[in-house]
This record gives C-alpha cells, structure tokens and sequence, in this order.
C-alpha cells in the first residue's frame, strides 16, 4: 500500500492504520539517550520480544472483520437459542489473536534465535546479549561456510558481517579494510546472480563511504544512496582470474573509485572480493579454525 503523507486528513490515517497497522510516519528513526532497563519493565519488553516473533502479523482491520461476522452469529445464536450475542464476537476475535500469536512456534527462516535467548534478553539484557553472542559464535564455527583472506596482508582482519537464516549461514564477510574485503555466499539459499550482486554491493558500500566525507548537511547524505550505485554507465565487467587456495579460477570484475570488484562461483560458494584498482587481484585463502574462532571471538559484529 503507498504511504501515506504526515498532513493527510485524518480518515487516510486512519485508513492506513486499519490497513497496515502502522501509524503515518511509523518507518521513521529517531535517536534517544540510552537508558538502564528496569527490572518492572521486564513483562512489557517480553511481550514484544513474543511479538516480534510472530511469522503472521494481523493487522487492524481483520480484527474488526472477525468481531463483525462474531456478531453476526451472535445475533443468530441469541435469535435462536438465546445465548448472548457478544459472546461470539468476543470469542472469535480472541480465536484470531490465539492463532496468530501461535506463530511465533511456526518455522523461521528469519528470526532464527532461540525464543528463551530473547526473553533472557528481555529479562536480564547484560546476560542476554552474552548468550546471544555466544550462539552467533557456535552458528559460525559450526558451519561449513569458508572464510577468506588475502595472502600477504599482515593487517590483522575481522568479520564484516554475517547473515543467516534456518539453513545455516548464508554469507560471511572478512574485512581488512575499507578498500580489501571478502564476501562468501552460499549458493544454494541465494539467488543466481548473487556472486555479482555481492560485488556490486561492496563496491557501492565503498563509494558511500567515501562520499560522507564528502559531505556536511543531513539534506546532502540523503542523495547519496542514487550516487553510490553503480548504474548501467559504469564500466562493463571484464574477464580475470582469481586465486583461492593456489587454484585459479575464471572470474569477473569491475573497477570504480579507485577499487576492483570481482567475484567467481567456485562450489557451492559465491567468492566476492573488493580490492584496490592500482595493483593485480590478491590471492585468497580459506582461514583455519583457529583463524576463524580467534576472528568469531573478538568480532565488535556480534
């Protein structure tokens, strides 16, 4: 549904949030000093963290259609043997929201954290985030995702960040700065261009660096998403090579900003890199164990 602008009249909001569930403006970010969590906050902040883990979001508006049939039958019911007709509409909508609250037990693909690590979280924040750290450290070590540095870079990397879903790890990016990045992808839950997109997205996450430090007003950073893409005018993708664990492989790449972007398809794997422009693509190899766990451990991403 199209948004709804802040000086609409007062039925459009109202519209919108039957429809949506949204007040006018909900997607909007503010920022708040941080505050201690207290303990009598504890039941208001475990309801939504149930709520958020609902895979079936009602909105309004069904509400209001479940109690309308529930009274229609009511109606019916007091009609014919006299049972009070706001009995059925209160039960109805009650039967909505005990099936919709139910699907927070229904399989995730997206919030797959454990349910007692959020209400710990919810409960006891400190020890919650404790734990929850730890489960992102024992989901990426417990997978076969590989992770990649490069061969001759002393500066010591660390996670660039990690996505996952029920299937396990998704994609895993090693950063040694801004200018050297790698980014795997499991193939088999991404799409079939995913290796490029990666690509693409390093290099734009680049360019976007660079361009805040080109600018001071917030009204400036707002454009700068159209900039930082790369749009059908830039360089077209050129055939190269890249080298993982001593093996050559068939890739592509693309220049920009004074940085390469390359990726290939080796496996099951999606292999992204981001490089600087003046110098050939670095080899790559797959981080050991203790490589991957002193990096899971000490990464500021989880």
């Amino acid at each position: 549904m199209a948004e709804v602008r802040g000086d609409a009249p007062a039925y459009q909001k109202a519209w919108f949030w039957l429809l949506t569930g949204r007040a006018v403006g909900g997607r909007g970010s503010s920022y708040a000093p941080l505050k201690a969590q207290r303990l009598r906050g504890a039941p208001y902040r475990v309801w939504q963290a149930l709520a958020r883990r609902r895979s079936a979001q009602p909105v309004p508006i069904l509400y209001l259609v479940v109690g309308a049939v529930g009274a229609l039958i009511g109606l019916i019911l007091r009609r014919f043997i006299g049972l009070r007709w706001w009995i059925a509409p209160l039960a109805f909508i009650g039967a909505a929201w005990a099936f919709f609250f139910s699907s927070i037990w229904w399989k995730r693909r997206l919030h797959t954290g454990k349910l007692s690590t959020e209400l710990l979280c919810a409960i006891d924040p400190r020890r919650g985030r404790a734990r929850r750290r730890q489960e992102h450290i024992d989901r990426l070590m417990s997978s076969g995702i590989p992770m990649l540095g490069f061969d001759g870079i002393e500066d010591d990397p660390m996670i660039g960040g990690m996505s996952w879903s029920s299937d396990g790890v998704q994609r895993v990016t090693v950063r040694y700065s801004e200018e050297r990045q790698t980014r795997v992808t499991d193939a088999f839950q991404a799409w079939d261009d995913a290796g490029q997109t990666n690509a693409r997205a390093l290099l734009e996450n680049h360019r976007m660096s660079r361009l805040l430090t080109e600018v001071q007003s917030l009204q400036e950073r707002t454009a700068l998403l159209e900039r930082a893409r790369i749009g059908n005018d830039e360089p077209e993708w050129v055939a190269t090579t890249l080298t993982i664990d001593g093996e050559e492989l068939p890739a592509s790449q693309i220049s920009s900003d004074g940085v390469t972007a390359a990726y290939v398809r080796s496996g099951r794997y999606w292999i992204s890199v981001l490089a600087p422009a003046d110098a050939p693509l670095p080899a790559l190899h797959a981080l050991d164990g203790a490589e991957r766990r002193r990096l899971a451990e000490e990464s500021p991403t989880f």
